[in-house]
């Protein structure tokens, strides 16, 4: 399952992603883009079974696990993401969570709903905070 969009958290947020990259004209520009049509998809993840059994009887692709963890990528098959999106609305989990990706997978986008750069300044840089 490689060259997928990586949704992490499948909120109303990581819906609103998925349905958006389920678009046919969304799925053109990707598969023109170079991938081919079972790669251009997503995979979503969230640590609520609720949500999970919900997204999934919805006929979304959603599996059970924190999707920030890059052994939780690997486990489900996600060895190169095309890109990451965190839909978490907690400052600090989105921060710590966008480093960590970030160490794994250096050079794959991450999107965030939350400026990553403001939460970086705000717990990293101008704090003793440590991840």
């Amino acid at each position: 399952m490689g060259n997928v969009v990586v949704i992490c958290g499948f909120d109303v947020a990581g819906e609103m992603v998925a349905k958006f990259l389920s678009m046919p004209s969304v799925l053109e520009k990707l598969v023109a883009t170079g991938s081919n049509s079972e790669s251009a998809k997503y995979v979503a993840f969230d640590l609520d079974p609720d949500r999970v059994v919900r997204g999934s009887q919805g006929g979304y692709r959603v599996m059970y696990g924190d999707g920030s963890q890059p052994l939780v990528l690997r486990t489900a098959g996600v060895t190169s993401p095309r890109a990451i999106v965190l839909t978490y609305d907690d400052e600090e989990l989105c921060a710590k969570s966008a480093l960590r990706i970030r160490e794994a997978f250096p050079n794959v986008p991450i999107i965030s709903r939350l400026s990553i750069h403001a939460v970086y300044l705000k717990y990293f840089l101008y704090s003793s905070y440590c991840p």
